[in-house]
């Protein structure tokens, strides 16, 4: 069987697990026997039809807002899974990935951390200087010689990733178990911006990550019991990632990962969209489209419990806590590529006035905080009517000292910043939502 155009990835992986999502491309599955078959996928991620945005009025200045310079280059991944039923109610699937990126990419493919910008401009677009936008949406950094000369072919950079993994399912009467691992390696090179540690110039930076979930189950009667954890790699606060990455990227983001565990903080059950993980898989915080918390990695407990009052009534309590792989350094600000440091800290929890900001580095402490907090709620299913399903769900973040961070104080009080900072503690975050579906 074999499909092209815009698909599902489905591979049978719990969701968010790995690539979980649409894509554009070719997919085919080969059953060799009734136990044993194998999915094999081509994706096609972007497509370079005439290098660069970067029609240029100027000869020197992108100029409109659909031609800010960017480079988008020919981007492609594969993946290849083996599923194997040696007997009934046991499934191992092993499975490998390779991606090629040239110059910038989707946020769902390639998500900032740590302060290290991924996105528009000369990041990953080196023959594009400045990556500034005015008010009009215009990007007004300028194109190098050697770009305009050869009519728009301007040199990018490259990433490859490879992935390595293992997911198995085991499903025996009223008990599962279903674990996953999960490893990366690849390298990236990319253009080092002004206030990055390391020297300038692009440079290649080594990927190795790992990851490791692990989902369970008992039904006795009308109850269900179910556990989940993960623990993903990360980096620490004064790790330079334009040379080491060790925070696990998942080959497609998106937002349902942990789904069903977290109301306020992961993929929650009615209200997809929380305020932690906002509305793009690009967030660097996000916990649900990636296995990591900015550069810091992830390691995450949960339990469920369903209690059936009848066939159409369900009632569930749930209760994760949250931790980081390393400790976060909560001397830093939050941006939309990742957290940062006044240019002007002076190491000793008082920043330095200044609007400027970098990524942390070997000058940073090690971090102070692993607890991201804990997540617990409480809800209910009704099926009132055939096709008809009413939920309620509510859910209360208890905030961790991991979340705590630093805040320019004009801007926190609604003002146009200032380039005065202060340490702000987190506070506790609630959410309730209902829904009615319709299924037919």
């Amino acid at each position: 069987m074999a499909r092209v155009g815009g698909q599902p990835f489905e591979l049978g992986l719990k969701p968010q697990q790995f690539a979980d999502a649409d894509f554009a491309g070719f997919r085919a599955q080969l059953n060799f026997s009734p136990n044993v078959r194998l999915i094999a996928l081509y994706q096609q991620i972007e497509e370079n039809f005439s290098g660069p945005r970067s029609r240029v009025a100027t000869g020197t200045v992108a100029s409109s807002a659909n031609s800010t310079g960017w480079n988008r280059g020919d981007d492609w991944g594969a993946i290849a899974k083996l599923d194997v039923e040696p007997f009934k109610g046991l499934r191992v699937s092993p499975f490998v990935a390779y991606q090629e990126l040239d110059g910038t990419t989707a946020g769902s493919i390639r998500t900032p951390a740590g302060g290290y910008n991924v996105g528009s401009g000369a990041a990953m677009a080196p023959d594009i200087t400045g990556n500034a936008v005015n008010a009009a949406g215009v990007q007004t950094g300028t194109i190098q010689t050697s770009c305009v000369v050869a009519q728009g072919k301007c040199r990018s950079t490259m990433e490859h990733r490879y992935w390595a993994g293992l997911d198995a399912r085991f499903d025996s009467g009223p008990f599962y178990i279903w674990p996953t691992a999960l490893f990366l390696w690849g390298d990236r090179a990319r253009l080092a911006a002004a206030g990055e540690p390391g020297r300038g110039g692009v440079i290649h930076a080594t990927e190795r990550a790992w990851m490791f979930d692990l989902q369970s189950g008992f039904r006795v009667g009308p109850l269900n019991l179910e556990l989940r954890g993960v623990y993903a790699s990360g980096d620490k606060a004064s790790a330079n990632l334009n040379k080491d990455m060790k925070y696990m990227q998942l080959y497609q983001t998106g937002g349902g990962y942990f789904n069903g565990f977290g109301e306020v903080s992961g993929s929650a059950n009615v209200a997809y969209l929380s305020g932690w993980n906002g509305t793009t898989s690009a967030n660097p915080y996000s916990i649900s489209a990636h296995p990591t918390y900015d550069r810091y990695g992830l390691a995450r407990l949960a339990g469920k419990a369903t209690y059936s009052v009848t066939p159409a009534f369900d009632v569930f309590a749930s209760a994760s806590p949250i931790w980081t792989a390393e400790k976060v350094n909560t001397n830093e600000i939050v941006t939309g590529n990742g957290l940062m440091l006044p240019a002007g800290f002076d190491g000793n929890f008082k920043p330095a006035p200044g609007t400027v900001l970098r990524p942390c580095d070997r000058t940073c402490s090690d971090g102070n905080s692993r607890y991201l907090g804990t997540d617990v709620d409480l809800g209910l299913t009704y099926r009132f009517a055939p096709g008809l399903t009413f939920d309620l769900v509510g859910g209360w973040l208890f905030a961790g000292d991991a979340l705590n961070n630093v805040a320019d104080i004009c801007g926190h009080a609604g003002s146009a910043p200032c380039g005065q900072f202060a340490q702000y503690k987190s506070k506790d975050s609630w959410t309730l939502s209902t829904r009615i579906r319709y299924a037919f």
